[in-house]
């Protein structure tokens, strides 16, 4: 078996320095740090690879934890992207296009017959508790053996 390549972090360690005396760890979430020495800080991304800002690159198999289901700098996402912007970007109001997604959405899913789009995971299951609290009359909901008795 061929030996591993080498890989340089002079620049990563240094942000890792700086970092660490403002964000606890050196990083926003603790699944980012890899210790003092191995923390590493992407400079960029295409498809399935991250390259850090000392050049080392990377096949990045949790891909944004999720979201980046198509890779990095796809060019179908952006051009989508750039042209979600042309037309304002995120409203606080509704727009037409919802109920296309929607439309779209209960045509792959059959039993979706209303939509509720949300922000986030949290904000998603958020709502879906206080639909089951609603449906079922409750106050709190159950969790296993613990009861979640604060209403959110």
């Amino acid at each position: 078996m061929p030996p591993l390549p080498q890989r340089t972090l002079t620049k990563s360690n240094a942000q890792f320095q700086r970092a660490v005396k403002r964000l606890p760890l050196g990083v926003s979430s603790t699944f980012r740090y890899w210790g003092d020495t191995r923390t590493v800080y992407v400079s960029h991304g295409k498809g399935g690879r991250t390259w850090d800002i000392d050049g080392n690159a990377y096949v990045d198999y949790r891909l944004g934890y999720g979201p980046a289901i198509l890779g990095y700098a796809d060019d179908r996402v952006d051009a989508a992207a750039r042209k979600g912007m042309e037309v304002g970007g995120v409203f606080a109001l509704s727009t037409e296009r919802e109920l296309v997604v929607a439309d779209r959405i209960a045509k792959m899913v059959p039993a979706a017959e209303l939509v509720r789009f949300s922000n986030s995971g949290t904000e998603a299951v958020m709502a879906a508790l206080r639909l089951a609290r609603a449906f079922y009359g409750a106050r709190a909901v159950s969790a296993g053996r613990r009861r979640l008795s604060r209403p959110f």
